[in-house]
């Protein structure tokens, strides 16, 4: 991950985007628009306090996000000759996750990798463009490659172009490294939560395993994937952890141990998420029992210890139109279980390797890495463990033995 690399990023898909409006300014008028896009966008200019004017073509692009800039691309281009190209030029948004690439510009502690560069020049070089006419960005790429490298207004960087409402934490404990060797669960994650029949979905590993891990980058996938607007209105993560462990022992947490305290917790999340004012949880649930409501509890193991009961009549009292998702060491009757098995050994020692030079310290030998990685049993949480124990100047075995404790 490299300064320059998030620069050119940055400077290139402001561009395409700029060139996209450019297309549905030039092309559309107000009339050929979506009607209930329209609507949208200006309902949210009014919440916000702005001025618009939802008869201006240029107020409308001006206000309008991604997603909602190929919707109207595609309203303009449907009876014309350009719509196969409007279409591919979509398709490859998707296919390269180019909403991700652009949501994480507008996230300052969020990863940033090499490979997002080359994901949008792919983008910016195809030959579609010149047959939309967006010759902008063909120049933009050919100034990038010339080393010359300007930056978009500040007010575009930090724009959020689309997401479905939810209260993640801004910052991740693995977001040093991103999620490494879970791809297979992640895919399983998303086809559970795209099936309506499944209403509760547990992951259930000891600790260590990267249940949170896996579960916020999961939620934080899906609130900037389009597609899943279809079958979600929102995200809501409750943590129920008690304890964490560091390089200095285990910190206690401030955290939700109760029943009444979980539903106190959700009703807060959803009066914040729907800036609602509800006063407790049962008239939350009445009023927002048809939105499609994903709701993830970290740590259940917390509360399911001694009142598993009280949370299976918690969870069958939840409306039809909500799904859970659990993250527990103990494992939950009545759901679809997904279970972690410790990392693979070739993912965990890219795991070390990857933490410890993110961590700005020089790299191990090949054999130190092997060492570290099975003494931890290819556990992700006693792998950053143990590297932080080096960091402060730990040798390998004393620090296997802290971080394994």
């Amino acid at each position: 991950m490299s300064t320059v690399s998030k620069r050119k990023t940055t400077m290139l898909l402001h561009q395409i985007e700029e060139a996209l409006g450019s297309f549905v300014s030039n092309n559309g008028d107000v009339n050929t628009l979506n009607l209930d896009y329209l609507e949208n966008i200006h309902q949210r200019e009014v919440d916000k306090g702005r001025i618009f004017n939802k008869n201006s073509i240029k107020d409308v692009v001006e206000a309008t996000y991604l997603d909602e800039l190929f919707g109207f691309a595609l309203d303009i281009a449907r009876d014309s000759s350009l719509i196969d190209s409007i279409n591919y030029l979509y398709s490859l948004f998707h296919h390269l996750d180019i909403y991700e690439i652009r949501n994480a510009i507008s996230h300052p502690n969020r990863p940033f990798w090499d490979c997002y560069w080359y994901r949008v020049a792919a983008v910016a070089s195809d030959p579609v463009n010149d047959i939309l006419g967006l010759h902008e960005v063909k120049n933009a790429l050919e100034l990038i490659e010339q080393g010359i490298i300007t930056n978009p207004p500040e007010d575009w960087v930090s724009k959020i172009i689309w997401q479905i409402p939810n209260n993640l934490p801004d910052h991740f404990d693995h977001g040093l490294t991103g999620l490494i060797g879970r791809s297979k669960e992640l895919t399983d994650l998303k086809k559970y939560i795209s099936n309506p029949r499944i209403n509760t979905i547990a992951l259930v590993a000891p600790g260590g395993a990267g249940k949170t891990a896996l579960a916020l980058d999961l939620l934080n996938t899906i609130i900037s994937t389009p597609s899943f607007s279809k079958i979600l209105d929102s995200v809501v993560f409750i943590t129920m952890k008690t304890e964490k462990l560091t390089a200095n022992g285990v910190v206690s947490l401030d955290s939700i141990q109760t029943i009444d305290e979980l539903r106190t917790n959700i009703t807060d999340s959803l009066n914040l998420i729907y800036d609602e004012n509800f006063t407790n949880f049962d008239e939350a649930v009445d009023k927002l029992k048809d939105s499609k409501i994903l709701l993830c509890i970290d740590n259940l193991e917390t509360l399911l210890r001694e009142k598993q009961e009280i949370f299976e009549e918690f969870n069958y009292l939840l409306p039809p139109a909500w799904q859970v998702l659990i993250t527990s060491r103990i494992s939950i009757p009545n759901a679809t279980i997904l279970s972690l098995e410790a990392l693979k050994e070739n993912s965990a020692v890219h795991l070390a390797r990857l933490y410890l030079t993110k961590s700005g310290m020089p790299s191990l030998e090949e054999e130190n890495y092997l060492q570290l990685t099975k003494g931890c049993f290819y556990n992700p949480l006693a792998i950053r463990l143990t590297i932080d124990l080096i960091i402060t100047g730990k040798d390998i075995p004393s620090s296997l033995n802290v971080a394994n404790k």
